[in-house]
């Protein structure tokens, strides 16, 4: 699945049946906020860089693969 899919599942505000979210349910977003706090803090900017770099090492890998260098 491509990074926008995912974000746009994520901005949904219905569930699959149309009927409204489970209350107890939080987006990713408040999570990342409760685990690592609002964009901005030391702790969320770490994050947030390690995960591109993650993202960034994932997507060199799949180009690899499909070039059969790996």
């Amino acid at each position: 699945m491509s990074e926008k899919f995912i974000r746009a599942i994520l901005k949904l505000n219905i569930s699959m049946n149309n009927g409204p979210l489970n209350k107890k349910l939080t987006s990713f977003t408040a999570h990342l906020d409760d685990q690592y706090g609002k964009r901005g803090a030391a702790e969320r900017e770490q994050y947030e860089e390690e995960f591109e770099a993650f993202k960034l090492g994932a997507m060199i890998q799949e180009l690899r693969k499909k070039q059969g260098l790996t």
